[in-house]
């Protein structure tokens, strides 16, 4: 049987509770990185390879400057004494790993750049000196990289003067005594002494810190014993792949940790765990909007307030203010705005939704915060949807196309989302609904497809439910032949709009197929033109028609609204 990927990280973290042999023969001495990083390392290498070797990703983890930087989706909920304790033994190390590995899913890569990423992290593990250029931007760029609340674990390797307190005879008698011979190599003693640094080394990466981030715990995990000698190469690599030889290692660790505690060993590497601050802006902001005068009480009731309001409140005080906006929904990432919509711009999407909601509103026999299970059919990227906030009913978006609902998942919490499948039965029991708001949906859609979510949305709403559906009607066609910009915008010749014309006064409906459409998921795509009779014709085969608005939506879109018998 294939073991799954967490077993074999498990069994992974578990081979390495020791680092492997280190053959330094052909190479010039480098550190050995005596912290959580190589365990982890191994472990999600043969997670994702099959192989503890280095991933290609993470060769970059040992240039010259010695600035090692890693990304790890890993137990951001951990205590910082437990991080602490995670970093004093290899053991716990792996205990540790494992334990988030159980829980979290697993990146690792080298980072080549500062530059902003839209991916977030729940924790960043990064190896730094204080002679690394530009430790002040890597800062920066991983505040910006944490999610809120995520955890940023600095390994600081400082070069202390620890040769004023440790020198390489004390080393010499103090630990190659426990060494056997077989391991030693005592002629590379010379490179052992430390260059003397600043005395203000640890309070310069200290305060680098302290600008962005809030720390939560800081201890030494290193000094002038056992990581100078064996960074010098003067125990031989190999002594860590024999089980005598890394037991031998970490009862020298453990012996060298509890001389640190003590304050009788200098320590020269250090463990610090912090929380990215707020951007000065935000604190600036929230020191001066403390003392302005309280919010709208619809900033807290959302829709289930004065609708007129909570519009106001959306196209006002939350377009220009932080402390409003965080009362507001937020605002999908342009590529998702413009792939759904065709805009580029907050404020623009903020200003759709809102004509929307407006026209839903003028046309409804009762307000839209009265009703109990509403379905969003086509929610996009919650365009309608995250004016819904405060809704105290349930709210459920569904739709064909995955990253736009994975978007509204993540970020419009009052929305429950389902992906369905086109032209395919929708996932609900029947009678769950009482309103069901669907725009530019069977706008785009052919007659037999349009017939099959009549029927479908007969069988899942409730007696006495109201349905709000957008249409291109007679308004948007003759739009559409009158203005070339329009014409091109929606991607149909005027040669098959005068058909469309024809057809829409012949039997009231006219599907133009497109090959190119706004959703990642293929099927019969176009745009679709129904006159108002044609509409009261398909739609009233199981609804009652109870309104309709000609150019209702932005002057364009028609809006039928229908009650269920």
């Amino acid at each position: 049987m294939t073991m799954s990927w967490v077993a074999r990280a498990k069994e992974a973290i578990l081979s390495v509770r020791t680092p492997q042999p280190i053959d330094r023969s052909a190479e010039s001495p480098k550190p050995v990185q005596w912290s959580v990083l190589p365990p982890l390392r191994a472990a999600i290498n043969e997670a994702l390879t099959g192989s503890p070797d280095i991933h290609p990703a993470t060769q970059a983890i040992a240039k010259p400057d010695h600035l090692q930087r890693y990304l790890v989706v890993a137990d951001a909920a951990a205590e910082a004494d437990e991080i602490g304790a995670a970093v004093a033994a290899l053991a716990p190390v792996a205990d540790a790993a494992i334990r988030s590995l159980e829980n979290h899913s697993t990146w690792m890569g080298a980072v080549e750049s500062t530059n902003p990423t839209a991916i977030r992290y729940d924790a960043v593990f990064l190896s730094v000196s204080e002679t690394s250029p530009k430790v002040d931007d890597l800062l920066r760029w991983v505040g910006s990289s944490l999610e809120t609340g995520g955890l940023l674990w600095l390994n600081t390797r400082e070069i202390a003067e620890t040769s004023a307190t440790v020198d390489a005879s004390r080393l010499l008698e103090t630990i190659l005594v426990h060494v056997p011979h077989r391991w030693r190599r005592p002629g590379k003693l010379q490179t052992l002494n430390p260059t003397r640094n600043r005395a203000t080394a640890t309070d310069w990466i200290t305060g680098l810190l302290r600008a962005d981030f809030e720390l939560i715990s800081r201890r030494s995990i290193g000094g002038g014993l056992l990581g100078p000698l064996v960074a010098s190469g003067a125990i031989s690599g190999e002594m860590a792949g024999d089980a005598e030889g890394g037991e031998i290692l970490r009862a020298l660790y453990r012996v060298e940790q509890m001389l640190i505690q003590r304050g009788e060993v200098v320590a020269t590497d250090f463990i610090t765990i912090a929380r990215p601050r707020s951007p000065v802006r935000e604190r600036i902001r929230q020191a001066f909007e403390a003392e302005l005068a309280p919010l709208p009480e619809v900033a807290t009731t959302g829709i289930s307030g004065r609708l007129p309001e909570w519009i106001a409140f959306n196209l006002g005080d939350a377009l220009t203010s932080a402390r409003a906006a965080d009362h507001a929904a937020p605002f999908p990432p342009t590529d998702l705005m413009y792939h759904t919509t065709g805009l580029q711009q907050d404020r623009d999407f903020a200003q759709h939704g809102a004509d929307i909601l407006t026209a839903l509103s003028a046309a409804s026999p009762k307000p839209l915060g009265e009703f109990t299970s509403m379905l969003d059919f086509g929610v996009g990227v919650g365009r309608v949807a995250r004016y819904y906030k405060g809704f105290s009913g349930r709210y459920v978006g569904a739709d064909i196309d995955e990253p736009n609902l994975g978007w509204v998942a993540g970020h419009l919490p009052w929305v429950e989302t389902v992906l369905t499948e086109p032209a395919a039965p929708l996932p609900f029991e029947p009678a769950t609904f009482d309103g069901v708001v669907s725009i530019s949906v069977f706008t785009h859609i052919d007659r037999e497809t349009t017939e099959f979510y009549v029927d479908e949305l007969y069988r899942l709403t409730r007696p006495g439910a109201l349905l709000f559906l957008t249409l291109h009607g007679d308004q948007a066609l003759n739009l559409a032949l009158s203005d070339a910009e329009v014409g091109r915008l929606i991607g149909i010749s005027p040669e098959r709009l005068e058909q469309a014309r024809g057809e829409l006064a012949k039997d009231g409906f006219h599907f133009a197929e497109q090959y190119t459409h706004l959703t990642r998921t293929n099927y019969r795509y176009g745009t679709t033109f129904v006159s108002q009779q044609g509409a009261e014709a398909i739609f009233g085969r199981r609804f009652s028609v109870v309104g309709f608005v000609p150019g209702a939506i932005h002057a364009f879109q028609d809006l039928i609204v229908l009650e269920r018998p």
